[in-house]
């Protein structure tokens, strides 16, 4: 397990062995990031997550965001939230500690991420036509995902995501909670549906 380096020098970040130290997660903390993500698996997943949950905040004008100030921050957080999950389910830990739950914990995570979009709802109501597009088209496609050859399971799970990109932004495309749709897209779709390279085994199969 790494530790905190003593003499750290800036120029250790240009090292690769750097990133590369591991650290032991927590129990409650290994659905985020399995039991033994590097350096790099956490700064991506929370830098990403930070900069996509500001993006908003920074290309939407007051007007398209969230009114309330308990609102916006609810927003912010579901934006971090989706794109850190995006990232950290193509972590190689993630993947193999996700791959060890069995199907019905799988499929029950799949459905209660519909949550993070209902929430999207409770802070922008006028949001609601995307983000119930979005999750009924995730969802689909990555139960349909789980019924095709192993061969498939990439390409099905691109088109359906393809298709659920276009179809979600046909119901929102001017809303300030597109991208976050998008991301969440992304997410099932691409992520939690699709495993890196050579692994299958995350998929929710049926």
């Amino acid at each position: 397990m790494a530790q905190y380096i003593p003499n750290f020098k800036p120029k250790d970040l240009l090292k690769s062995s750097f990133w590369l130290e591991e650290y032991k997660m927590h129990e409650y903390l290994k659905p985020v990031h399995g039991a033994s993500p590097t350096k790099a698996d956490i700064a991506l997943t929370w830098g990403i997550g930070t900069l996509f949950m500001l993006m908003p905040l920074a290309f939407y004008d007051s007007d398209s965001l969230p009114a309330e100030g308990w609102q916006r921050g609810l927003f912010c957080l579901i934006n971090l939230y989706l794109a850190g999950s995006a990232i950290t389910h193509w972590t190689e830990d993630t993947v193999a500690w996700w791959a060890g739950k069995n199907k019905n914990f799988r499929q029950t995570f799949l459905v209660l991420n519909g949550i993070s979009l209902g929430l999207v709802i409770v802070a922008m109501p006028g949001a609601m036509a995307p983000c119930f597009v979005a999750f009924a088209l995730a969802t689909a496609t990555a139960l349909f995902t789980g019924m095709v050859p192993k061969k498939l399971i990439k390409p099905v799970a691109m088109s359906g995501a393809v298709i659920s990109m276009v179809v979600t932004m046909g119901f929102g495309a001017t809303s300030a909670a597109a991208p976050t749709c998008i991301m969440y897209i992304i997410f099932i779709c691409l992520a939690f549906t699709v495993s890196p390279p050579g692994m299958a085994a995350s998929l929710p199969q049926m």
